[in-house]
């Protein structure tokens, strides 16, 4: 939830996808389409692999500004240490969302 604030504060949407379809369509895009992409830590060479979205690292700069307690980092990080030490399974689902600007007269 912190991460989804302060991405939120800086003008950022962790669930766009759900709206970007109709964004799109008011911006007058035609062909609107949504496709499901999903990957997997095994895909990927080992749950180490998606280190960038997973890892709690990326949660540092919370923690420096007071938003995210360091009791809490230090809990995400021992549970990630011990997800990567027995080799953890994950699933990582996506979205493309895609539309055709009209013609240009």
């Amino acid at each position: 939830r912190a991460l989804a604030t302060a991405q939120a504060a800086n003008g950022g949407d962790r669930l766009i996808a759900r709206r970007l379809p109709r964004i799109l369509a008011a911006a007058g895009l035609r062909d609107i389409t949504v496709r499901p992409f999903a990957y997997t830590s095994d895909e990927a060479g080992g749950a180490a692999a998606l280190a960038p979205q997973l890892s709690p690292e990326r949660l540092l700069p919370l923690v420096d500004q007071g938003t995210l307690p360091l009791t809490a980092y230090t809990r995400a990080m021992t549970a990630w240490n011990h997800f990567i030490a027995v080799n953890g399974f994950t699933l990582l689902l996506g979205f493309t969302v895609t539309g055709q600007a009209p013609p240009i007269p």
